[in-house]
Formats: C-alpha cells, structure tokens, sequence
C-alpha cells in the first residue's frame, strides 16, 4: 500500500469513528459556502448599482423626472443596493460564525483525544520511515494550532541567529532513539517580517520558515563546537577546500585551509552525499555539542507551520480537510528526512 492511500485510508476512519467531527466539518462546509454566496451578493449588487448609474448618466437619462422608466431604473437600482447590503451583513456573520465559534479548537478536540492525530504519525514512521521499534518515535505536542509571529523589522537578523537559542518546550517536536541517539526535530512557528519602503511606505511582508534537528554527538570532542558546513560560496576565499569540485561550489566550511578538524568533520561519504543531492533550502549541517542542521525557507507568500498542527482556514468540505491532514503529514516527514540524511552520516 502507498503512503497516499495509507494516509487517506486512516484520516476517513479517524472521521467515521467521529461523527461529531463530521458534523464539524460540515458546518464549516456549509458556513464556507454561504460566506461564499454573500460575498457574491456583494459583488453583483454594487457592481451592477455602479454600472447602470454610470450608463444611465453616459445616456444622458433625466433620473429626476417622473417617468415609467425613472421608476424602473429606480427600484432596479434600489433592489440591487439592498443585494449588496444584504450581502455584506450575511459576509460579516458567516466571517464571524467562522472566526468566533471555536471551531478549530473544537476539531482539533477530536484529532488530538486519546493521541489519535500522533498515533497516525506514528504508525506512518514505522510504516515508510524506519521500521525498527527501538527508534522510540514520539510526536510531542505543545500547541494544537498553528500560529505567526509577526515583526515589524527585515529578516535578515533571523537567518544569522544561534540555532542553540531555540526554547525546546514552546515547539512541537519528533523525538526518535535511533541507534541509541537521541534526535529531535522541530519546526519553527513562522514569521512574517513587515516592512515599509519608499516615499508612499509600501507594506512588503516576508515569509521565513525555519526547521532544524538535533542529533546526539558521540564522535565530536568540544573543540568541534561551532564547526558548521554551509550551503553557499565561501565568503573568505581561504577556507578549507575538499579534493570534491562538486562540493567546494555548492558548500563550505568555516574552518582555515590549514586546519585539521575540517578532513575529520568532512568525511568522503559525507562529501559525496551533499555534492551529489540537491538540498533545497538547507542552510547549515554543523557542531555545537550536538550536530545540528538549519533549514530556512524565505517567501512572499509560502511557509511552513509546526509539527502536527492544524487549522481549518483553507477546508471547504470533507475532501479538503482528508487532503490537508495527510499532506501536513507528508510535508512534516518529508522535510525530517531531508535533514536528518544530513545528520546521520556526519
């Protein structure tokens, strides 16, 4: 059985075992879709209002004098203000009912009772990731919904900072014993950096991503610390260069030419996976007590929420909210493997 199937196959049990849920989720159907209807209500009513005040005016109609026609264009115009504003009021209620009947929270009642939601990610790591039972996997739940942080400064700041000043208890988080190491994976509540540029301040938003991993380190001395491997062009030209062309384009470490710890971190079968695979998005593999790597992902409109969080903002009926589950939980795994390929093999 493929992971698609698999998932899509547990996530419609999780909803029949539910029939709350499913009431759930059809009220958020049902809502969508009346917001949707006055939302069009609106467009159409003032659209229409608009245009036939501006032809009748083109055509030089006297809408002041008494006439069939006068009365006409009157009550079409009257009736099509009252559409839209009858639109607008059944738009604001729906956005409200949405917004204000804790609707999300009252699902995620359903996903996460009893570590229903956690034991279908569990199931899918030994299914497709690593079927060892020694791994321990765990989802550790923090929060249940998603959320950003918003910061009114660049991003820039953000994409230099320690990764080691990461609070481990505000994030959802895998946590694996592979090998008799420990791992932990995180992904970062995301930021939306606003800014304001040019003479008419012109709001621009940035997106930033950010996951990492942690591995334990039972190979690397203390002296190792702050060793890392960066996906980029060496910035200092007199940095360490491995006998791989392939991998002094794409990557460098910060350690000196003459430096002997670099041929220890930079193992050929670690040299050759990173020239030979494209990481996108990667940012740094590296030493700080445990080995580590960054992910960064930096967009006008694309991000990434935390682990095994969810919310209903973008389900409009039972497919979509079966679709969003098990993509986040592909997602979620996807982006672990990426990294901890990087890490396992330093």
């Amino acid at each position: 059985m493929d992971n698609l199937t698999f998932l899509n196959n547990k996530i419609k049990s999780l909803i029949d075992l539910n029939p709350e849920l499913k009431k759930l989720i059809n009220i958020i159907q049902k809502y969508k879709k009346l917001k949707e209807m006055f939302c069009w209500f609106i467009i159409i009513g003032l659209s229409l209002s608009i245009i036939f005040l501006f032809l009748f005016t083109k055509l030089g109609l006297n809408l002041t004098g008494i006439s069939v026609i006068t009365y006409i264009i009157y009550f079409i115009i009257f009736i099509l203000i009252i559409m839209g504003f009858i639109g607008f009021i059944g738009y604001r209620r729906y956005k409200y009912l949405l917004k204000n009947t804790y609707i999300d929270q009252n699902v995620t009642k359903y996903l996460y009772n009893n570590n229903v939601i956690q034991k279908i990610y569990e199931e899918y790591y030994y299914k497709y990731i690593n079927n060892d039972r020694n791994d321990n996997f765990k989802v550790n739940i923090v929060k249940y919904l998603p959320d950003m942080v918003d910061i009114y400064d660049n991003h820039y700041g953000y994409l230099t900072d320690d990764c080691n000043r990461l609070n481990k208890y505000m994030q959802n988080s895998f946590n694996i014993t592979y090998k008799g190491k420990k791992i932990y994976f995180y992904i970062l509540t995301p930021k939306r950096y606003i800014t304001f540029r040019g003479k008419n301040n012109r709001k621009e938003e940035t997106y930033v991503s950010r996951a990492l991993i942690f591995y334990d380190n039972k190979k690397f001395d203390k002296t190792f610390n702050n060793i890392k491997i960066v996906q980029g062009k060496d910035p200092e030209k007199d940095l360490f260069q491995s006998e791989s062309i392939k991998f002094n384009e794409k990557y460098y470490i910060n350690l000196k030419n003459n430096d002997i710890r670099a041929a220890r971190v930079l193992s050929p079968k670690l040299i050759d996976y990173l020239a030979n695979i494209e990481l996108k998005n990667l940012y740094s593999i590296g030493i700080n007590d445990e080995i580590y790597a960054d992910w960064f992902l930096v967009s006008d409109f694309d991000y990434k929420e935390d682990i095994c969080s969810f919310n209903t903002i973008d389900v409009i009926n039972m497919n979509t909210f079966i679709n969003k589950l098990v993509n986040k939980i592909i997602d979620d795994f996807d982006l672990f493997l990426q990294l901890f390929n990087c890490v396992k093999i330093v």
